[in-house]
């Protein structure tokens, strides 16, 4: 480990500057300042297909990003799926299938983004203070439960 720290060190290696610039450069710490929105489904039906979009603001031309869906039930027990979005319009998307929603549990999913240069980082990530939940969390839709805050003849039976 020391060797591959001591390679990085441009004094160890009897080296300028340059080299640990051209290194940061390469390989930043940053993922690249690419505008990510995403507004998850309010719910889901057992058997329906579950289609998430996301929506990336890339600065530049240059910038380049892709992105992949990993979900999987909130069970505990499984292993995530992973799935290649595809690129429609200014938004990523993926469709979780109706036979994988068709279960008793709700559906947790992120995103992992790739830039050009191989650098990789997860949406919704950690946050400075490590404290907030890094996915989504996707639950059926129930029967009377109302999705639209609006709606509050259906919720209290009136008629119209």
């Amino acid at each position: 480990m020391e060797a591959a720290l001591s390679a990085l060190d441009p004094a160890a290696a009897g080296e300028d500057d340059t080299s640990l610039s051209l290194i940061k450069e390469r390989y930043p710490r940053e993922p690249p300042a690419v505008r990510v929105s995403h507004t998850p489904p309010a719910s889901f039906r057992r058997g329906d297909g579950i289609t998430i979009a996301l929506g990336l603001d890339m600065p530049s031309q240059r910038t380049t990003v892709t992105a992949r869906l990993r979900y999987r039930h909130l069970d505990q027990a499984e292993r995530h799926v992973v799935v290649d979005m595809e690129r429609r319009g200014e938004y990523q998307v993926a469709t979780i299938p109706g036979n994988y929603s068709d279960s008793p549990y709700p559906v947790q999913y992120f995103f992992e983004l790739r830039d050009l240069r191989d650098n990789v980082w997860q949406y919704p990530g950690l946050g400075a203070d490590l404290s907030n939940q890094p996915y989504f969390v996707l639950r059926h839709a129930r029967r009377g439960r109302c999705d639209d805050p609006c709606d509050l003849q259906r919720m209290s039976g009136a008629s119209g």
